[in-house]
């Protein structure tokens, strides 16, 4: 009985052992193909490139295009540091004027020169009105009447 069992268990092991040769075999075979394709796909994109063609080729290829990137990238550098100075002095300037330093800051900071300003606004506004008024009293006043009507501020009446 035991040479039975162990003969069966044979058996099974041995279709077993084919069952995982042929699977080895035509399982992995497509998978196999699909990376030799992928890799000879790759090989032609890699000799195409070291021709020098495509846009990739060029760039490696071509000595002027890197010494162009170069001198674009050393422009961008400089302006990045300009930017920054600037940047640091746009800050400066900021917190001076928010400071109340300097001429500006000081105005911006100072509100009796608001006031001021705006009591010399109405000032002027006054002035300008009351000269107003006298000019037109003096367009109709008898000594000048005569020297308005000839620089025609004054039409002549009929």
């Amino acid at each position: 009985m035991k040479s039975k069992a162990l003969h069966s268990l044979l058996v099974e092991t041995g279709e077993l052992y084919g069952f995982v040769v042929r699977f080895l075999k035509e399982g992995f075979k497509p998978r196999y193909e699909f990376a030799e394709v992928i890799s000879d796909d790759f090989s032609k994109m890699i000799k195409y490139i070291k021709s020098g063609k495509g846009s990739i080729g060029a760039i490696l290829k071509d000595t002027t295009f890197s010494h162009s990137l170069k001198q674009t990238l050393f422009n961008l550098h400089s302006i990045s540091d300009s930017v920054s100075i600037i940047s640091s002095n746009f800050i400066t300037i900021s917190e001076n004027l928010k400071n109340g330093k300097g001429s500006i800051g000081g105005l911006l900071k100072d509100t009796t020169i608001v006031l001021d300003l705006q009591e010399s606004m109405k000032s002027i506004r006054s002035g300008a009105a009351g000269f107003n008024e006298n000019m037109e009293a003096l367009k109709h006043s008898w000594p000048f009447k005569k020297y308005f009507r000839n620089q025609q501020y004054i039409p002549i009446k009929k």
